[in-house]
């Protein structure tokens, strides 16, 4: 069973409810009227669009299409970040199995919600359910490397830079950071070197 199956359909943290969403017609609506306020120009290291051709969709039913793509990645569940009863943004949970790493691979906010800490408060819960109630030993988080704001996050959540490769999409310098369950790990790595003492 994969670990999604652990997390629930709505989490609720100090600030935020995250509630899962579905690719429908009127989520898409829904979503659509919140995100065609905003300037896809202020989005540059967003791929939410069909396809990741754009930053972001630019109809409704682009952001239909673009539910559609991400309810189809195996092993994820999609939320959709309300603050205050208001809609303010979108992440993407995925459970990387042959790495047996979970990430929040897709989290994004309007504007208007920048600069509060809602990307760690999310970590936080989500690293709370994923070494809690799943038996993943490993979070990964990825970013541009021009991204300094993504990058501080990881770096203040934990997450310790491990890779550097080049985004095939976009030919993007990115960052790939993983954050060890410790106590888990640390168990682990003693197997590890007791093994290796009677070879």
């Amino acid at each position: 069973m994969s670990p999604i199956s652990k997390f629930p359909e709505t989490i609720k943290t100090s600030r935020l409810l995250l509630r899962s969403v579905s690719p429908t017609e009127e989520n898409a609506k829904l979503m659509w009227n919140e995100i065609k306020k905003e300037n896809p120009q202020d989005f540059p290291y967003i791929r939410f669009s069909p396809n990741r051709k754009t930053h972001l969709p630019t109809s409704e039913k682009e952001t239909l299409d673009t539910l559609l793509e991400a309810k189809e990645v195996p092993n994820s569940i999609n939320y959709w970040v309300y603050h205050k009863d208001k809609f303010i943004g979108f992440v993407q949970i995925i459970y990387w199995e042959k790495r047996d790493i979970l990430e929040m691979a897709r989290i994004w906010f309007v504007k208007s919600a920048w600069g509060n800490g809602f990307a760690s408060e999310i970590n936080k819960a989500i690293e709370e359910i994923t070494f809690s109630k799943t038996k993943v030993l490993n979070m990964g988080w990825q970013c541009y490397e021009d991204n300094a704001n993504s990058k501080k996050t990881a770096l203040r959540n934990g997450y310790k830079l491990v890779k550097e490769m080049t985004d095939p999409e976009t030919s993007c310098n990115r960052l790939v950071f993983i954050k060890e369950k410790t106590s888990n790990n640390q168990v682990y790595y003693d197997m590890l070197q007791e093994s290796s003492h009677q070879k």
